[in-house]
């Protein structure tokens, strides 16, 4: 029997022997079954890097209890995404072009960043690519609000971006990679459940 799709995003508990998924209304992180899931999960973890690669306390706060997605979660996710790509390549390649948007005045910087800046936009496309082909990467925060159209008869989840950060998130890269293959070892996912793991980890790797 195929599980029923989601429209609230939850956590789920499922047996690494593969049986089917229970959603966590509550947690007892102490029972027992939890606690060797998630010592079961750990060790998969270092098969992949060693203890010594994982930053600090990241080794060990990884939870084998994942998010239940629905298609639709991810459709929407990579529509804000795209969104969300296009509007900062947008705003960076129009910076210091676009006098009407007053981007510099709007959000000052420091004198020594902003000649920095001036002097990184002068060295394009000479020295350096357009931002369009080299943008790293940034990570957005976002909330989860459940909005109900007129005449639903259930809400669903629409997601609000609060913040933007630049910085590398070393957790999330690795957790996407090792975590996901991890799951997917103790048959978490990818099994007779019948959940399958919402990202691909040899892309990500």
């Amino acid at each position: 029997m195929k599980p029923p799709v989601p429209e609230r995003l939850q956590q789920i508990h499922v047996s690494p022997s593969g049986g089917q998924y229970e959603p966590i209304v509550s947690l007892d992180s102490r029972k027992a079954g939890y606690v060797q899931d998630q010592e079961a999960v750990q060790r998969k973890l270092f098969h992949f890097c060693s203890e010594r690669s994982w930053h600090e306390s990241a080794k060990t706060a990884f939870v084998p209890r994942p998010i239940l997605v629905s298609p639709e979660h991810q459709r929407q996710w990579k529509e804000l995404n795209d969104a969300l790509v296009s509007a900062i390549t947008d705003i960076v390649e129009r910076w210091w072009t676009d006098s009407a948007s007053r981007f510099p005045e709007r959000t000052p910087l420091e004198p020594a960043e902003e000649d920095l800046l001036r002097w990184i936009d002068s060295q394009v496309p000479s020295s350096i690519p357009p931002y369009r082909e080299c943008r790293g990467s940034w990570r957005p925060d976002f909330l989860v609000e459940e909005e109900k159209s007129e005449g639903a008869t259930d809400y669903k989840a629409n997601f609000r971006i609060s913040e933007i950060n630049a910085g590398f998130s070393f957790n999330g890269y690795m957790y996407a990679a090792c975590g996901q293959q991890a799951l997917k070892e103790e048959g978490i996912c990818d099994g007779d459940n019948r959940l399958v793991g919402a990202t691909e980890p040899a892309k990500v790797s």
